[in-house]
């Protein structure tokens, strides 16, 4: 079962990378955090469908205490060009397969 556990363990963490709000406390109402969970989820696997790259910024660890560090995340207003982006890049790639 070692082999499975590294396998779903580097899931988790390709997951996490791509979505900072999986690597710390989700700040939402507790019966949310199932959808968001999910929709993180379907998100990376059409990510990974379209060859995307694992370009995330590096996220913070855990000094030497066990105590998380948290990196220093780009402004809101430079996330939301990014993720605008990104959006814009997919549903080109998802309109141009539909027509195909």
């Amino acid at each position: 079962y070692a082999k499975e556990r590294v396998t779903v363990e580097r899931c988790f963490g390709q997951l996490k990378m791509r979505f900072p709000i999986l690597h710390y406390r989700v700040r939402t109402k507790l019966n949310s955090v199932g959808e968001i969970v999910l929709c993180c989820c379907i998100l990376h696997n059409v990510a990974k469908y379209l060859k995307d790259a694992n370009d995330f910024p590096m996220l913070g660890g855990d000094d030497e205490n066990g105590q998380e560090i948290e990196a220093p995340l780009l402004n809101d207003l430079r996330n939301r060009q990014l993720g605008q982006a990104k959006r814009n890049e997919v549903a080109n790639i998802l309109f141009l397969n539909r027509r195909n």
